[in-house]
């Protein structure tokens, strides 16, 4: 599995490995509105706050909406099993919605080149989802070049994919990282990065790279940047100014995004909320 999520921009993956329990320590960092139930919309909502203008976050529990689906959407699942009929309904379900509220049209989001979503003229955009949950990340073209969500139940990460994944000085951030905050899953928080990243760029350039293309720094205090790991990389993942993006945990799932601006966008109006980002402990499509 681990080969194919290296080389897919959408399709619904899983690491195994045991389930880490959300820490005290984290649980201690959340603010009220996030100790209430867990539920696919407050993890939008919670991406959503931290968003610069412009980039809109929806999320929701994985339900069966495929009598929403446009006639097109719904053939390219005829055959799926109900459950991956509900992850693919879900999805575009909070797609829709977070398009209506940039003033976007309500269209077919058809399964484009590489399986990833097509999306209509002037917005670009990200689906995932786990088991549970799905989330759209959908941004004005005019303002982002390319936008990128990831989401993953938290579970133990092979020390192996580790090393497939990151490049050396992302290995000793890692260590730092965790010496600093053992109950964060950063591994695990570093895989979904690279995944949001790798949908960020494909949508800037149709290329199809490794998660060893781009290099990621994740900050402590919730934000992130990625950037080309060589020349030959910048070339092909489209990031030669770089990206930005962002992480927190809500209940037992990561969730990363990333967006690259325009050229005409160069100063990103403020973070919606007007607060810093903050990590609190709350699949491509």
């Amino acid at each position: 599995m681990v080969d194919e999520r290296l080389t897919s921009t959408n399709r619904p993956h899983r690491i195994s490995g045991p389930e880490v329990p959300a820490s005290s320590a984290v649980v201690a960092r959340l603010s009220p509105s996030l100790t209430m139930p867990f539920s696919g919309a407050a993890i939008g909502q919670q991406i959503d706050r931290q968003c610069p203008v412009g980039l809109v976050t929806e999320g929701a529990n994985i339900a069966d909406q495929s009598a929403a689906l446009f006639p097109d959407e719904a053939a390219a699942v005829r055959r799926s099993p109900r459950s991956r009929q509900a992850e693919f309904s879900t999805a575009r379900a909070c797609a829709r919605r977070a398009l209506a509220r940039l003033g976007g049209p309500q269209v077919s989001l058809p399964v484009g080149r590489h399986r990833a979503p097509e999306w209509p003229q002037d917005y670009v955009g990200s689906l995932s989802h786990c088991a549970d949950v799905a989330v759209a990340l959908v941004a004005e073209a005019a303002r982002f070049a390319g936008a990128g969500i990831d989401i993953e139940a938290i579970s133990a990460v092979p020390e192996s994919l580790v090393e497939r994944i990151a490049t050396a000085d992302e290995r000793i951030m890692l260590t730092q990282l965790d010496r600093d905050e053992s109950s964060i899953p950063w591994g695990l928080l570093l895989f979904s990065a690279k995944e949001s990243a790798y949908k960020c760029c494909f949508q800037t350039t149709g290329h199809r790279i490794s998660f060893r293309d781009i290099s990621i720094r994740v900050n402590a205090d919730g934000s992130l940047h990625a950037w080309p790991a060589g020349a030959r990389s910048a070339s092909r993942n489209g990031l030669t100014s770089g990206a930005e993006g962002l992480w927190t945990v809500v209940g037992t799932h990561v969730v990363t995004a990333v967006w690259q601006q325009t050229d005409s966008n160069d100063e990103v109006d403020g973070i919606r909320s007007q607060a810093a980002l903050s990590p609190c402990c709350c699949e491509g499509i």
